[in-house]
């Protein structure tokens, strides 16, 4: 038997010992490769579906990656088969969810499967995923709610989800800046308003160097006219 496996046209040693991580069983030694501007470390797997897929090793060690995607796609088909809400906007979410984080056919896997965020194992158990998620999250109040991550880096998880109106979600997107105050995390947008003092006020003691605590504590000095 060869003491090699090609992976992309390139040959890696067997000479290991393996690990299981979940149905993802290490066919080869770490290796590094650039993701991005990163140099990380990956393994080759092999999935008890068959398949063989590189990971990272982080993803492998944190239980990030537990299989190739076979395991979520199966629990896709086959969860809440017994519920009737499968017509519920709770269900659609769930559903939705459960695509663009482990389906990357959708257009919107690359923004969210793709940087390996993904959907906790309680939230995708064979037969009760969705029930589990309903029950942690609950109805959705109002049409003008849909699902959001608190952590906008963190996987769909019930203490980092919540129903949110687009208005806040628009204010929770990774690329806004988020400040952590008094033991509370919110955008730059929405500390002004609760603060009362002026967002650009905010940005350029931020630009100073201020400290958050600094920031928000130190009065604003009105300037009288001359």
């Amino acid at each position: 038997m060869s003491n090699y496996i090609v992976v992309h046209g390139i040959s890696i040693a067997k000479d290991f010992t393996p690990e299981t991580f979940g149905r993802l069983t290490t066919i080869g030694p770490m290796f590094l490769l650039f993701t991005g501007k990163r140099r990380r470390t990956h393994q080759v797997c092999e999935c008890a579906c068959g398949n063989v897929t590189v990971v990272q090793s982080w993803r492998l060690k944190s239980g990030r990656a537990k299989s190739c995607g076979c395991y979520n796609a199966v629990a896709v088909k086959l969860s809440c088969t017994t519920h009737g809400l499968r017509d519920t906007p709770e269900y659609r979410s769930w559903a939705a969810m459960a695509q663009r984080c482990n389906n990357p056919k959708t257009d919107k896997y690359k923004d969210y499967g793709g940087r390996g965020i993904q959907v906790c194992d309680r939230w995708m158990e064979v037969g009760t995923g969705f029930t589990n998620y309903y029950s942690d999250m609950g109805p959705r109040p109002s049409p003008k709610h849909s699902i959001d991550r608190i952590d906008n880096n963190g996987n769909y998880c019930p203490e980092n989800c919540r129903w949110a109106t687009q208005t806040e979600q628009n204010r929770n997107q990774r690329n806004n800046r988020l400040l952590t105050f008094n033991g509370k995390t919110q955008c730059v947008t929405a500390w002004a308003e609760e603060t009362g003092i002026n967002r650009d006020t905010i940005d350029k003691r931020l630009k100073l160097g201020w400290t958050v605590e600094d920031v928000f504590t130190t009065p604003v000095r009105n300037r009288r006219k001359k």
